[in-house]
């Protein structure tokens, strides 16, 4: 039999590729066992972690089941303390803390029954249902030389009303009488025949209405709002020496010192009483050269005072 002549052919690899062949591998029976062991051992470890995942999922639940119990404990705990608090309150405004006593102190001019009587305060009356402003406003209302009132609670069963006495400080000269005011321009008294010492009077000013217990109402607005400012500005500085305030119109604003000097303020701002304060300064200089100096006081300025002689 004659060979067949086959020519080989030839492969022309290029350069820029590369071949990598592993050498055969040689088994034997132990590897070939390992090889085997290896191939069942994902399977049991997926068994594992699957019998662990139930075992944590059991975990969870029983977590979520106690934290489940913790919180619905603490609801209704919170909800019994709510009731216990409600039921407490309710009690305590319908059943408990009944007003027995009403006392009161600080008046030199009306009787404790007079007061207890415009108080409106009755006996059973819950301690803490009582309505303060309606207390006072009636009290200062009904009783107008009562300037202000405090109200205070003692368990279990006592109001006491403290009160101030309202002092006359304004004065308007009328046909019948003076009509006193205090402070806030509330009408003490209507028709009186005689005025208190340092009254400041209120001149050229018609009234357009007075009543005891309620502020004095003026007919023109803006005459109202000034004597307010001028009444302000002289509470502020302490001005024991006013003795008389005026307000004609916008422009024209007067406060007399010691019933003498007059200080002309012109239109009231929020420098009128930094420029009350320095004609209050020249006043000191003029009693000093001479005590019994009357005429104007020009302080409208924001720098200077002038003064001038009648």
């Amino acid at each position: 039999m004659k060979k067949r002549n086959v020519k080989k052919r030839k492969y022309n690899i290029s350069e820029d590729v590369s071949i990598n062949l592993e050498p055969p591998k040689l088994y034997n029976e132990r590897q070939l066992e390992r090889t085997e062991a290896s191939k069942e051992r994902p399977e049991k470890r997926g068994a594992k972690n699957e019998a662990l995942s139930k075992t944590e999922r059991r975990s969870k639940q029983n977590k979520k089941r106690r934290l489940k119990n913790k919180v619905r404990k603490v609801i209704i705990s919170i909800a019994l303390v709510i009731l216990l608090i409600a039921v407490g309150v309710a009690l305590s405004l319908t059943v408990f803390f009944k007003i027995e006593t009403v006392s009161v102190t600080g008046s030199g001019i009306y009787a404790e029954n007079e007061v207890v009587t415009f108080s409106k305060i009755d006996v059973g009356d819950n301690l803490f249902l009582i309505d303060e402003n309606k207390i006072i406003s009636s009290i200062t209302t009904n009783l107008p030389y009562v300037y202000d009132v405090q109200i205070k609670r003692e368990l279990p069963s006592t109001v006491k009303l403290i009160l101030t006495d309202a002092v006359v400080k304004y004065s308007i000269e009328t046909e019948e009488g003076y009509i006193l005011l205090d402070d806030n321009f509330k009408v003490l008294e209507t028709n009186a025949e005689s005025l208190p010492a340092e009254t400041i009077g209120i001149i050229d000013a018609s009234v357009a209405s007075a009543q005891a217990g309620q502020t004095i109402a003026f007919e023109d607005e803006t005459t109202a709002d000034n004597l307010n400012k001028l009444s302000q500005i002289i509470k502020s500085l302490d001005m024991t020496e006013a003795t008389a305030i005026s307000s004609t119109d916008i422009n024209h604003n007067y406060i007399v010192y010691e019933g003498r000097i007059t200080f002309e303020l012109g239109a009231l701002d929020e420098q009128s009483e930094s420029r009350v304060l320095r004609g209050l300064a020249a006043c000191e200089q003029l009693d000093e050269s001479n005590p019994d100096a009357t005429g104007t006081l020009n302080v409208m300025g924001d720098k200077q005072v002038y003064f001038t002689a009648n």
